[in-house]
């Protein structure tokens, strides 16, 4: 007979719990066998007491797996104390759908015991039995009205978007991601199906993005929609859009990065950085956004114009810039910013841009310190 006296004694402490039925990054000591699932399965089943709990103070569970069995073992670590929900499905094939359906009817069925809060699924789209898994799924949702945060990976049609996001009416945290069409007007449908049934949504990362570059035109204009979401704090989009408004009054962190074999040629001029304070300088933390040093930097700047208040970063991504634009834009940068403002960059350590960067970051760092003293001392 096991030892759950045991067991409860240390599981008590467990607050996250990640399921495997797979070797994660190639570890084969870091898995699950499922003969241990089983085991637990039929065991905790037979000595516990009614109503007891394998992780009673658990908080989030995550679960990455191909077998039938790993998801019927996951139902033991479901408690009242559960908030965050992560799958994996890593088959896609009709049995394994079945048991995640399964599973999902339980968690539905518990809803008034569990109230989850941030819900992440990954699955290949089905062959077959797709359709009774998504009814599963947004019946989950439904009965989970806590759920704030939501990452889905496959996004089959805009009906199911739609039905999935009109399940959650707290939803202030949407990530998605996967095959989306690379036709302007069908991504615009999509995302504007976000904005109508989504009206509260702080912080929004997009990342539909496939693998020839005709989609990284497309991702410059279909932001347009996202004007109506006035409560935006954080936008992640996986392409660059260029001159952004002022429609997010609350914006902290604003990630405009493109893909790797997209950046070439792309890119804001360094002097519309002006317009970037001008429109975000009461709230934003950190801005990463492609900057094209094409020409010349100017450091013509109006008279009148709005600095950074409360940048703190700035990710130039795989930004290009030239030795004889670091102490101009250094400058630019130290008019536009408060103090210390680091950069950051993707580039190779090592190579001649990472060193440019690293050199640009150390100059306005000295600036800074200067234009401190100066303020210090006036």
């Amino acid at each position: 007979k096991p030892n759950w006296d045991l067991w409860s004694y240390y599981a008590k402490r467990v607050r996250s719990l990640e399921i495997f039925d797979v070797a994660p990054r190639r570890d084969r000591d870091s898995f699950i066998n499922p003969e241990v699932g089983i085991y637990l399965l039929s065991s905790f089943n037979e000595w516990s007491r009614p109503g007891e709990r394998l992780m009673p103070n658990i908080k989030k569970l995550g679960l990455q797996c191909y077998l039938p069995s790993t998801l019927s073992l996951a139902l033991l670590f479901i408690a009242p104390s559960l908030k965050f929900l992560k799958f994996f499905i890593l088959d896609s094939s009709s049995e394994v759908l079945r048991s995640v359906r399964n599973l999902l009817i339980s968690l539905n069925a518990m809803r008034d015991a569990v109230q989850i809060q941030n819900v992440t699924i990954h699955y290949e789209e089905p062959q077959e039995g797709g359709a009774e898994f998504e009814r599963a799924l947004i019946d989950f949702l439904g009965s989970q009205p806590t759920i704030s945060t939501f990452a889905f990976s496959t996004v089959g049609s805009r009906t199911l978007l739609a039905k999935m996001i009109k399940a959650m009416p707290s939803l202030k945290e949407l990530a998605l991601a996967g095959s989306f069409s690379a036709a302007e007007e069908e991504v615009r449908a999509e995302i504007q199906i976000i904005v109508d049934n989504a009206r509260d949504l702080e912080d929004f990362s997009y990342y539909g993005m496939q693998e020839d570059g005709t989609i990284g035109s497309v991702l410059f204009s279909i932001p347009a929609p996202l004007f109506q979401f006035s409560n935006l704090k954080s936008l992640v989009l996986g392409s660059l859009i260029e001159n952004m408004g002022r429609s997010w009054p609350g914006m902290e962190y604003l990630e405009l990065l493109p893909r790797a074999d997209l950046q070439d040629g792309r890119g804001i001029a360094p002097g519309d950085l002006i317009h970037f304070a001008a429109a975000f300088s009461p709230t934003l933390r950190y801005l990463a956004i492609t900057i094209n040093f094409s020409d010349a930097v100017s450091l013509a700047i109006p008279q009148s114009f709005s600095r950074f208040l409360k940048l703190e970063t700035l990710d130039v991504g795989l930004s290009a810039i030239t030795k004889q634009n670091i102490r101009p834009f250094t400058e630019l940068l130290n008019k536009l910013t408060t103090y210390n403002v680091s950069i950051e960059h993707s580039h190779e350590d090592g190579t001649e841009q990472a060193e440019n960067w690293e050199q640009t970051s150390k100059l306005l760092s000295v600036v800074n310190r200067s234009t401190a003293m100066l303020v210090g001392t006036a």
